[in-house]
């Protein structure tokens, strides 16, 4: 089993994408270079004033940016589609109200559809069979983004659509790469998961006591120890609920925690999708520990609400990279292109990086500029994730790629064999 001195590089300077194992990647300066106005002639003839005003004219048309008259092109092309429409994944509710700023932002109107994976993937399936392309933008989990990628719904080589010239300069990026989703860069990461663990962890205050939670210091306690025997509720790994955290903990602890958790724990799996049962379940006390949650935000909501939930708030021995999250790509005959290439450069500026961090709903993460305010975002998990010692996870990594398939049919294999049927 890979430990994290395998999967990731050590020392200060910035990592680069190679083949190797997952690397640490560091933060990106950026020197910008002002070019002043050529030397005037020292002839001392006056020129006609026309003369003078064309050349002040050219001097001023030289100097103008171009991206500027682009951008404002740009915006105007998407203005007259009115519209910017999103297929989403489980947690669409915790993206609305930043999908909300950007259209307040350019005056166009919000279209956001959602809901669990199968369900999602079966219904934009059947309507693209149909001719029927209603979306602009793909913001699925990591499963709603594998089953699109494979069916061929997104567009191909992302880069060839960046204008911003903060993200064609990776600027203020804790990598010096693009962080794509996939290899036929269809897809990227806007957003740093920084959990402090190997994936999320919550327990119920009132039944796990101070001796329990000191005695959790190692994944591995959670599946040695008889006192969390059927006492632990997850998500439906094995549809596909949680895949990074399920991929991550495969590569960090392997087969045998897996064992361990299914086997000797007999944890309950719940329903894909069912956030709500999960959290009620876990705030009731029915359960202790709650791993591989279908989503946060009614997790999250529970905790402001003084239920008896809270994020595990310590680091296991095991510790945890830096991740990237939230993937964004646009559709192929998305029916807005303009608004969708608009929404794609957004994201990466620094004013869509200060919206995002003021207004989503997900925990855990931050926006991926390291340059923008901490808005409402935890502190914990902003400064964990501006923290340069802790690697930053590279998901096109062959490790972790093969740890999705191995996970995955691992998973399928043993919830045959123990009889597991979700919400049962």
């Amino acid at each position: 089993m890979p430990n994290q001195a395998d999967l990731f590089g050590g020392g200060t300077l910035k990592a680069k994408r190679t083949t190797l194992p997952l690397l640490v990647a560091f933060g990106f300066a950026i020197t910008m270079v002002s070019c002043g106005d050529d030397e005037k002639s020292s002839d001392t003839t006056a020129a006609p004033e026309t003369t003078t005003a064309s050349s002040d004219a050219a001097d001023t048309t030289a100097a103008a940016d171009p991206f500027d008259a682009e951008w404002a092109d740009l915006i105007a092309a998407a203005q007259a589609e009115g519209t910017i429409s999103f297929v989403s994944g489980p947690g669409v509710e915790e993206d609305q109200p930043f999908f909300d700023a950007f259209g307040e932002i350019f005056g166009l109107d919000i279209e956001n559809f959602g809901g669990p994976t199968p369900d999602v993937t079966a219904r934009v399936s059947a309507e693209r069979d149909q001719g029927i392309y209603d979306y602009d933008i793909g913001n699925l989990g990591g499963s709603g983004t594998e089953n699109f990628i494979e069916a061929g719904f997104f567009e191909e080589d992302l880069e060839s659509l960046f204008i911003l010239p903060d993200l064609l300069a990776k600027k203020a990026f804790p990598m010096d790469y693009y962080p794509f989703v996939d290899t036929g860069h269809q897809c990227i990461y806007y957003a740093i998961e920084a959990e402090g663990n190997i994936g999320a962890f919550y327990y119920n205050t009132d039944t796990v006591s101070q001796e329990d939670y000191d005695s959790l210091n190692s994944w591995f306690d959670l599946t040695t120890n008889p006192r969390w025997k059927d006492r632990i509720i997850i998500g439906d790994i094995n549809s596909g609920e949680a895949s990074q955290d399920r991929a991550l903990a495969w590569v960090l602890l392997g087969q045998e925690w897996f064992d361990g958790l299914l086997r000797d724990q007999t944890p309950t799996v719940m329903l894909y999708g069912s956030a709500r049962e999960y959290t009620d379940a876990l705030a009731r006390g029915d359960f202790d520990i709650g791993l591989f949650p279908p989503g946060d935000a009614a997790l999250q909501e529970a905790i402001d609400q003084g239920l008896p939930i809270a994020q595990m708030d310590k680091t296991m021995s095991e510790g945890s990279p830096r991740g990237t999250i939230q993937r964004t790509c646009i559709m192929k005959d998305a029916p807005h292109p303009n608004a969708a290439k608009l929404f794609l450069n957004w994201i990466f500026s620094e004013e869509g990086g200060t919206t995002y961090n003021a207004t989503t709903g997900r925990s855990g993460r931050t926006h991926i500029r390291m340059d923008v305010p901490i808005g409402n975002i935890d502190p914990v998990v902003y400064e964990y994730a501006h923290n340069e010692d802790i690697p930053v996870l590279d998901e096109l990594n062959d490790v972790l790629q093969a740890a999705f398939g191995e996970s995955e049919a691992y998973l399928a294999a043993i919830f045959a064999e123990l009889g597991i049927v979700p919400g049962g």
